[in-house]
């Protein structure tokens, strides 16, 4: 297991056309709209994603065949401005579910306008994962990572 000092987060925004209260809820509440399936473990036969709402609440996933995971779990739900999930989705995938080797999303929603909002994501703690924490922390820092999530996230209407 290689030792791991601490990693720079990966930090990305957005800004969305969508009120504040609005964009926390797109963001929660229809994360199913659009959430890459490729950033999931069921990919393809994704049917359904979802974040429980308030602390202690689920991010999960269900698929095809009975297919089921949680992927990471409320740390903090305030909103319309702050969100943080401990992240169990990492680097290796036979640990990807263990509380105790997590790194740590944070969503903040800030108001730009009345009808615009600035979504940021910084995704810390990579060094908690195991062997290969740096490569999980570029690949999510790479254009098909946080940056693509986010694209995805600011294109859907009418939420």
């Amino acid at each position: 297991m290689e030792t791991q000092s601490a990693l720079a987060p990966v930090q990305r925004s957005v800004i969305v056309p969508l009120a504040l209260s609005h964009a926390f809820w797109h963001f929660t509440d229809g994360i199913g709209l659009w959430w890459p399936p490729e950033h999931t473990w069921a990919g393809r036969n994704l049917e359904e994603i979802g974040i429980e709402p308030g602390v202690g609440g689920r991010a999960f996933e269900c698929g095809r065949h009975g297919f089921a995971c949680t992927w990471g779990q409320v740390q903090v739900w305030e909103p319309p401005e702050r969100l943080v999930l401990a992240w169990y989705y990492g680097a290796d995938p036979d640990v990807a579910f263990d509380p105790d080797q997590s790194s740590e999303v944070e969503v903040r929603f800030q108001a730009r306008s009345r009808e615009s909002s600035e979504v940021a994501v910084i995704h810390r703690g990579f060094e908690r994962l195991r062997d290969g924490a740096a490569g999980y922390r570029d690949r999510m820092n790479a254009p098909a990572g946080w940056v693509l999530i986010l694209k995805r996230y600011a294109k859907v209407d009418g939420y």
